[in-house]
């Protein structure tokens, strides 16, 4: 079975498969008793967070589209599509680093290299599980 399959069998609360525990044993994920130690977040739940992370991915994504309605074009860009993607990966950085400037989000030390091996990796994953299919 599948860690992803796991995962949403259990609804993101625990791992029941001790297969899936073993194989992810000393990542940070979930604990030994198979409780998951990493954010779970529910896509289409309209609870808070999900209604924060459409609140804040929708208004980026209308600057950037509108952004390109003309900025691909004075590029030589095929398509205005391509000039969203081209743009928003030429300014996501600047973007991370205003937002880390102004304390509103902050690098995971691992990231930073002050925190190393495995067992950190989990301070850096987040799973989503997609309620509309339900």
């Amino acid at each position: 079975m599948s860690f992803a399959r796991e995962v949403i069998k259990t609804r993101g609360n625990r791992i029941e498969n001790q297969d899936v525990i073993d194989a992810i044993a000393g990542w940070g994920l979930a604990d030994e008793n198979g409780n998951i130690l990493i954010p779970v977040m529910h896509r289409n739940s309209n609870d808070d967070v999900d209604i924060l992370c459409k609140s804040i991915t929708n208004k980026l994504s209308n600057a950037i589209k509108n952004y390109c309605k003309t900025w691909y074009s004075a590029y030589n860009l095929s398509s205005e599509r391509l000039g969203q993607i081209v743009f928003y990966h030429e300014v996501m950085w600047d973007l991370l680093e205003i937002l880390e400037f102004k304390g509103l989000i902050a690098m995971p030390p691992i990231l930073k290299g002050e925190e190393v091996g495995k067992q950190h990796f989990g301070d850096i994953c987040f799973i989503v599980i997609d309620d509309s299919n339900e």
